[in-house]
């Protein structure tokens, strides 16, 4: 259901790193949310680091959206990262499992190609 890493690499050091590799791929980083940030400003702290940034493919997405525009739902990828027992995890739904929510076959293959590609590009990440 998920695709999940560890890397040795600090969490800051991913983020940074992340536009260029994505660039490197055709990818592209359309936001990134500090939910530590977010939920202190709303008065309730967590303990640990948590980002949340949303990937995308521009090939991925417009063959998606002209296929079912509701696949729009699930858009863009996004992939969680968060330090645990001194390293960074690096997490994301499969594109395949979420597919499966859609029920719409007609996708599948493309599902298939932007999971290879996100994992890739996390592996990048991951270091």
């Amino acid at each position: 259901m998920l695709i999940q890493l560890t890397s040795e690499k600090k969490l800051d050091e991913i983020i940074m790193s992340t536009p260029s590799l994505a660039q490197e791929r055709k990818w592209g980083v359309l936001g990134e949310h500090d939910l530590r940030a977010k939920l202190q400003e709303k008065g309730f702290p967590i303990d640990r680091e948590v980002r949340v940034l949303e990937v995308c493919s521009p090939a991925f997405a417009q063959k998606a959206l002209e296929s079912n525009v509701a696949i729009s739902v699930f858009m863009p990828c996004r992939i969680s990262l968060w330090e645990e027992d001194g390293k960074t995890v690096l997490s994301t739904v499969k594109p395949t499992v979420l597919l499966q929510m859609a029920q719409d076959d007609s996708l599948a293959d493309l599902a298939i190609q932007a999971e290879n590609e996100i994992h890739d590009l996390m592996k990048a990440m991951a270091g």
